[in-house]
């Protein structure tokens, strides 16, 4: 009896201790012109932190390649120092849309259609395989037994949209994956993507997204 007295007595505090912070809520504005004018002045070096974004997709037939191709235009169009802001796209599978990489490189109005294109050939696979450039066999034919594979599509000095301005960093990482080894699936994915961050950007914040996650608001981040 005593035990349950001091239950509901121990209950009855802690409702009234919770009901404290919705009597005087604390509402939080942000104020970005205001961010902007501190940390990006124009003419000087963005101060504002850099952002890896990871995207990840794991079967192109469950995940349609111009859905993925969708998400990375929507991070690219966000309004963030170009120099701040990386975009890392994970496969877990094979790169059926992503097989050259000037194709990254184009401009934004070429972008979509030249997807289009790409998945339209990806639905037509040569009887030998992919092959890269110089002819030798693609290394993520095989689905279930590849190597891991990363190719930096938008570098340090990446390519140049229509009106002449710099493109963010796109960079493209293959998961390893090999019969009768345990990949940990979303999490050996996020792994493999930290590691190869850490070595490429290394930037302080990360944003994880899946294929299908766009970002409506350029002001996002």
């Amino acid at each position: 009896m005593l035990i349950s007295v001091i239950r509901e007595i121990w209950f009855a505090i802690s409702w009234i201790l919770d009901q404290f912070p919705k009597w005087l809520p604390v509402n939080r504005e942000t104020y970005l012109d205001r961010l902007s004018l501190r940390y990006d002045q124009e003419g000087e070096p963005s101060q504002l932190a850099a952002v890896d974004i990871f995207v990840s997709t794991v079967d192109p037939l469950k995940e349609p390649p111009l859905v993925t191709a969708n998400t990375v235009l929507s991070i690219l169009a966000v309004d963030y120092p170009v120099d701040k802001k990386i975009d890392y796209l994970k496969d877990k599978v094979h790169p059926s849309f992503v097989k050259d990489p000037r194709a990254m490189k184009r401009e934004y109005e070429e972008f979509k259609i030249r997807i289009n294109a790409l998945v339209a050939k990806a639905q037509k696979v040569p009887e030998e395989g992919w092959v890269m450039q110089d002819c030798t066999p693609w290394p993520g034919n095989n689905t279930r037994d590849h190597p891991g594979m990363i190719q930096v599509f938008l570098g340090q000095s990446g390519g140049l949209d229509s009106e002449g301005n710099e493109l963010p960093r796109l960079v493209y990482v293959s998961l390893e994956k090999r019969p009768g080894f345990q990949h940990h699936k979303k999490a050996g994915a996020m792994n493999a993507l930290v590691r190869v961050s850490a070595v490429l950007t290394n930037g302080p914040f990360l944003l994880n997204l899946d294929c299908d996650h766009y970002i409506n608001n350029s002001k996002a981040l």
